[in-house]
Parts: C-alpha cells; structure tokens; sequence
C-alpha cells in the first residue's frame, strides 16, 4: 500500500536515498531521525504507528512475516525506540497518524 499518491510521484522519479528524503520533506517531518529510514521503512513505521500489526503489514505489502518483523526492528534501532508507544509518539509529533 502506498501511504499517499505522492508517494507514487516521488519514487517513480528518483533514486532511493533521495526518495527517502523527498518523503520526508512531503511529510514536514520535524524529528530529524525519521530521515534515516529509507521508504518501505518509514511506510511500515507509520502503518505500526497507526495500530495496525506485522501480519496486516505483510499482507498489505506483499511481504512475509519474518521480512516485516526485520523491518519493524531495523526501525527501531535507527530509531532508538523500544516499544510500539513509540512508534505512536513519534508520529504524533510528527503529525503521520491517520485521522
């Protein structure tokens, strides 16, 4: 799933460092740290921020379980999060929660 149409834009445009970034930038990320995940990582970390579980996540991306999991930890240590509160805190103060 594509977290916004613009998203289609960036990354049929660009590379993916340089993608990432541009998401961010789309987003008006005020936590500088969420620069450091590439776009399938900040995708995932908004769909945990949002409540929604790794099996969902997998199934909505086409990836397995395992695959998720290891995105769900790469976050959290580029992060430096521990828990799923985190994640939900985060993109609070980031204003990347669904409405």
């Amino acid at each position: 799933m594509i977290v916004n149409k613009d998203l289609q834009l960036i990354t049929s445009s660009i590379g993916k460092r340089k993608r990432a970034v541009a998401f961010v930038e789309l987003y008006e990320i005020k936590d500088n740290a969420l620069n450091l995940l590439n776009t399938k990582e900040f995708e995932i970390f908004i769909s945990i921020a949002n409540g929604e579980d790794l099996k969902a996540i997998a199934e909505k991306l086409n990836i397995s379980y395992k695959t998720a999991a290891n995105y769900q930890t790469s976050i959290k240590q580029k992060l430096e999060i521990k828990n799923i509160l985190d994640f939900y805190n985060m993109a609070k103060e980031n204003n990347l929660l669904k409405k």
